[in-house]
């Protein structure tokens, strides 16, 4: 079956967002590099080494994203199923940033723009912020339904063998094929194993590629929040030691239909929801988060300045939208993993 006009454009328009990512983010590296971002702020806990490898770590931001696209754009011209299901992680994710990007420009509507921001700069800023949170949903929704297509599967996967096919006898031309003898002993077909559902796929991904950038925050000694406490130093980073292992071992696990792993998943996306739900809801919210800001800054030393500035944005409200999207990134996966159970059961024969 040769390859559709659609899968086509998909690849062509994953490979040349890839390629403006990976520029963007070289010049980003550049910049950072020449200009005055490669000199450590004089109040920075660190040494000038650290702050120039940390900077190093703000273009990975757009060179990530921007590998595995064109990795993903060229396994989908050459039609390999690893590409298909990459791209539909990919668009999954294009549609959660642009839900987020829908809210930061509906929180930038309801607030007035700063005193120094002229009118027309504003409304420039509005608009491109609805078109780019509108353009990221239309994109991710189109290529996480087309790609989903029965008929676009079958450019990847191949056709079904057909019932003679299955039965043991090899496939041929329709006029060569006999009838078996009547007397010829049925032929045992071979068990087959339970397929893995996409969401299942998509889940074990997006958790395998968290795994990866979760280790930033073991490098800037970020905070960790579990219920009504937040954690720093040496125990928030043996708390991220612990979520890194857990979402290799499920991630892992889930691709292999391992019962135990999609056990260990369920406990963990409760786990997880709950932790937000009393962090973010229980009384004591607003000051909890306006601490956890707090430690965030100091993180980045010459952000403490940041607040003294004329024009001030409550963080409330992105914090909020923040939660809200945490949980239901927990109960997505959630439903998922509790309503596949009979694709990890394995038959006795198997």
């Amino acid at each position: 079956m040769n390859r559709s006009a659609g899968v086509t454009v998909i690849a062509v328009l994953a490979l040349v967002g890839s390629a403006g990512a990976m520029g963007l983010g070289a010049l980003t590296l550049v910049g950072l590099l020449v200009g005055s971002g490669a000199t450590a702020p004089k109040d920075f806990p660190g040494s000038p080494t650290f702050f120039r490898a940390m900077m190093l770590l703000v273009p990975l931001v757009y060179v990530l994203p921007a590998v595995w696209g064109i990795v993903s754009g060229v396994g989908l011209l050459q039609r390999k199923n690893w590409a298909r299901i990459s791209t539909i992680v990919f668009s999954t994710l294009l549609i959660v940033f642009g839900v987020f990007t829908g809210f930061g420009s509906l929180i930038f509507f309801l607030n007035a723009p700063p005193p120094t921001m002229e009118r027309e700069v504003a409304v420039f800023v509005r608009v491109f912020m609805v078109a780019l949170a509108t353009a990221e949903i239309g994109i991710g929704v189109w290529w996480l339904v087309f790609l989903n297509r029965a008929r676009v599967r079958e450019e990847f996967v191949g056709p079904r063998f057909n019932a003679l096919a299955t039965a043991g006898y090899p496939m041929q031309p329709s006029y060569h094929v006999q009838p078996p003898p009547a007397a010829m002993a049925p032929v045992p077909i071979a068990p087959k194993g339970p397929t893995r559902p996409l969401s299942i796929s998509i889940i074990a991904w997006i958790l395998l590629a968290s795994s990866i950038l979760l280790p930033i925050n073991l490098i800037l000694h970020a905070p960790a929040s579990l219920f009504v406490w937040i954690l720093t130093g040496w125990q928030a980073d043996a708390l991220f030691l612990v979520v890194v292992a857990l979402l290799i071992y499920i991630g892992v696990g889930l691709l292999r239909l391992n019962p135990y792993a999609r056990l260990a998943g369920i406990g963990y996306f409760a786990f997880a929801l709950a932790n937000s739900a009393v962090f973010f809801f229980a009384p004591g919210a607003r000051a909890r988060m306006m601490r956890a800001v707090e430690l965030q800054h100091s993180m980045f030393p010459w952000m403490r300045d940041l607040p003294k500035a004329s024009y001030q944005i409550d963080p409330m409200p992105f914090l909020l939208m923040g939660a809200v999207m945490g949980l239901a990134f927990c109960l997505v996966p959630l439903y998922f993993l509790i309503t596949n159970k009979k694709a990890f059961e394995r038959s006795p024969a198997a």
